[in-house]
This record gives C-alpha cells, sequence and structure tokens, in this order.
C-alpha cells in the first residue's frame, strides 16, 4: 500500500518538531541535576551547574569541534579530511558556500 498525503504530511510534521526539540540533551541534564540536588523546578540554573561542577552540553560540543580542527591541522596534505577543509575554505574564500 502507498503511502497517502495525509500520511507523509504527518510525518514531515512529527520530524519537524523532533528537530524543533534539539536541545533536549540539556533540558535533561538540568531535570537530572535538580532530581540529584532536591531542589524545586525553579531553581536558578547556575546554582544547579556549579554545585554540579558538570559543563554545559554545547560548551563540550565546541571543544570536541576545536580539537577535531586542530588533529585535522595536523594532517598530512594527501589525507581525504584535510583536502576536504582545505577545499571547503578555498570555497569560501572565492565567495561561494553558505
Amino acid at each position: 500500500m502507498a503511502p497517502t498525503a495525509n500520511t507523509i504530511f504527518l510525518f514531515l510534521f512529527y520530524f519537524i518538531l523532533f528537530i524543533i526539540h534539539i536541545s533536549t540533551p540539556q533540558v535533561l541534564q538540568n531535570r537530572i541535576s535538580r532530581f540529584f540536588l532536591g531542589v524545586h523546578q525553579f531553581a536558578p540554573l547556575a546554582a544547579t551547574r556549579i554545585e554540579m561542577d558538570v559543563p554545559n552540553i554545547q560548551y563540550i560540543k565546541w571543544v570536541e569541534m576545536v580539537r577535531y580542527f586542530n588533529r585535522v591541522q595536523k594532517l598530512d596534505d594527501y589525507r581525504l579530511p584535510k583536502i576536504v577543509m582545505n577545499w571547503n575554505f578555498m570555497d569560501r574564500k572565492k565567495g561561494g558556500g553558505e
């Protein structure tokens, strides 16, 4: 049975809702830290982060990206990741890309 237009629309609608709520790991981390500290729902997030000593998820992602960038910079020029990165930089200098 082929999918109908209504089914495809519903699938795309729920997929977009999933993409919108991509910040869920940070929300989940905040709820877990409040639970383990035993504080109420409206406790300041800065206080719970200091008390739990857990870095922000966005900060962890940025550190991983910088480490990968530094690792690619140290690669030989004939390796594929470095070729792709150099091609991307040259494309952006010419005015192409995003």
